[in-house]
């Protein structure tokens, strides 16, 4: 069962990756559309961090919870902060808004990245986690090939949603 819950978690964050990035070239332009892959890195890295200071295993519910809320508090504040990539070299509140902006899109990512890692760290005690990076692989490449169609019908705004269930 835990297979399942691996597949579909990786294939909604690359989905949520994809869909950021449409996000952020339509809202502010093609030149921040490539941090959506950034952000996924530095949230999967500081889960990382993470899970190798504090040892204590999360509940894998809790971090699906907390990855679905989070996605769509990211969404709402994406578009809701006042941030204007054009005026940022005069007006210092939007290296703050630039700032939380960011932040708030990593959430989710570090949110997945804590269920994934945990999962394989437990695995590992057991021998299995092949098993588990396996439907890891599997989840991120259904989430990459399922933007396709997913994108495509719902539009970006939507598809983080349905990334958030």
């Amino acid at each position: 069962m835990i297979y399942a819950g691996i597949v579909l978690i990786s294939a909604a964050t690359l989905l949520l990756e994809l869909a950021l990035l449409r996000l952020f070239a339509v809202q502010q332009f093609y030149h921040f559309a490539f941090m959506a892959v950034s952000l996924a890195l530095l949230g999967a890295g500081a889960s990382g961090s993470l899970l190798t200071v504090w040892r204590r295993r999360l509940s894998s519910t809790w971090l699906c919870l907390a990855f679905g809320i989070t996605t769509v508090g990211a969404y709402l504040v994406i578009n809701y902060l006042p941030f204007d990539s054009f005026s940022i070299a005069w007006d210092r509140k939007q290296l703050v808004y630039l700032a939380i902006y960011f932040l708030a899109a990593a959430v989710p990512f570090l949110f997945a990245g804590l269920l994934v890692g945990g999962e394989l760290m437990a695995a590992g005690k057991h021998g299995t986690s092949h098993r588990v990076y396996a439907a890891n692989l599997v989840g991120s490449a259904l989430g990459s090939v399922a933007s396709l169609p997913i994108l495509a019908t719902f539009g970006g705004e939507r598809t983080v949603m349905v990334t958030a269930v």
